[in-house]
């Protein structure tokens, strides 16, 4: 590829004309490309940094068994088919920036979803803001908004770690639940796409730093079959009742995902004929949480401790331009029955710093991330779509560490 292709298709992938979307109730002016130009990679696959195919060294086994589980949790993604709700309302004397609905993608697109809450507050001109809401998307909208010269106060029911987000897996799925196919539109592409871009370059931004709240790991992804001819690798496939998802990150930031190696049966120490290497952003959730809180309190941001039980209590606060990041919250708080909840489970697993990769093996539903504050062992089923019972089932745990126990040993045997 010459260098003016090359330049055209990075042209094809900015933020230039970062204007309002269909989401927005108010039109929000391009104030993005020197902030979104820092994170641009080419899309030729072919130019494209990272390893490509080679060996590593020996993985070390996980230590699977029941003894070893510290924590067993349950929370609720919350999903809108229409995709996440950023847009502006007036009600009484306050301007009210909603952000919430982000499904599965919250952790991974909250830098650059708080960056769309923060340019709507913007064209307010306010100076002092509040926010509602210190999970994963509040926490992180309330730092933009300090970073782009905004005086915050967070209002929150909970703190970390007793916030839905804090129990997410903690891995970068930008595209996981984050609108059904159907309402996909162009306007929704395009912000998804600014969103995914921003978030990854800020993510990249925190590589090294003390607690390593971000780190690149490897995923095996396994299978039992070979694996489809253009399927995607990123996006599951639906459950019964589930709606159909667009492959976003196939289709717009495929050069964000370093490429992916298909292993062959020498290459890899797995009892099964099929697995694919690829590189995966990991988020140290408790790290990474404590780290924002952290530059916000030191930035001179303020916290109240509050619930709200109805929207007219926002006009009780002193500021005037507020953004509501409550999640799942909101279904109830606002009576928005747009939003889906999506159970999820998750044990943890006494760490071990020697494991330096994830095994997700869909057909077993088991997936495990090594975090630095444990093992973590994901667990789904096809109820878990709709299911708003928030509920961690020791049986279902119980099976999934039975089954990576049966893959260690299988693998123990090939060494």
């Amino acid at each position: 590829m010459n260098r003016s292709s090359n330049n055209a298709n990075v042209a094809r992938r900015t933020f230039l004309k970062n204007g309002g979307t269909a989401l927005a109730a108010a039109s929000v002016a391009s104030s993005t490309a020197q902030a979104a130009g820092a994170g641009l990679l080419p899309t030729d696959p072919s130019t494209t940094p990272g390893p490509r195919i080679g060996k590593r060294g020996p993985l070390m086994p996980i230590r699977a068994s029941m003894d070893r589980v510290i924590s067993l949790e349950s929370c609720l993604r919350p999903f809108r088919p229409q995709g996440p709700r950023i847009e502006i309302e007036h009600v009484g004397k306050k301007a009210i920036v909603h952000n919430y609905g982000h499904g599965g993608s919250g952790w991974s697109l909250s830098w650059g979803s708080g960056r769309q809450a923060t340019m709507l507050a913007k064209t307010t001109g306010a100076r002092e803001i509040a926010v509602i809401g210190a999970g994963a998307i509040g926490l992180t909208t309330a730092l933009v908004a300090q970073r782009s010269g905004f005086k915050v106060r967070i209002y929150t029911k909970d703190m970390i770690p007793n916030v839905r987000s804090f129990r997410a897996t903690g891995v970068w799925s930008p595209s996981a639940r984050i609108v059904s196919l159907e309402h996909a539109t162009p306007a929704f592409r395009k912000l998804w796409e600014e969103m995914a871009r921003y978030s990854y370059f800020q993510y990249n931004s925190m590589l090294g730093l003390p607690g390593n709240p971000v780190e690149w790991i490897d995923t095996y992804k396994m299978s039992d079959t070979p694996f489809a001819s253009g399927a995607s690798l990123y996006t599951h496939a639906p459950y019964p009742n589930e709606p159909e998802y667009p492959h976003l990150e196939d289709e717009y930031t495929p050069d964000l995902m370093s490429g992916f190696q298909t292993l062959t049966r020498d290459q890899h120490p797995f009892p099964v004929d099929y697995v694919r290497r690829m590189n995966t952003m990991m988020f140290n959730i408790p790290a990474h949480a404590h780290a924002l809180l952290q530059e916000f309190l030191e930035r001179g941001g303020d916290v109240v401790i509050r619930e709200f039980e109805s929207p007219r209590q926002f006009q009780d606060l002193p500021e005037r331009t507020i953004i509501h990041s409550t999640g799942y919250a909101a279904k109830a708080l606002l009576g928005d029955n747009s939003l889906v909840p999506v159970r999820g489970q998750t044990a943890r697993l006494i760490p071990q710093p020697e494991v330096d990769y994830a095994i997700s093996y869909d057909s077993q539903n088991v997936y495990t991330v090594p975090r630095r504050d444990g093992m973590i062992v994901q667990e789904w089923s096809p109820g878990d779509y709709g299911n708003e019972k928030e509920v961690a089932y020791l049986d279902m745990t119980r099976k999934s560490v039975e089954k990576i126990a049966k893959i260690m040993e299988a693998m123990s045997k090939r060494s």
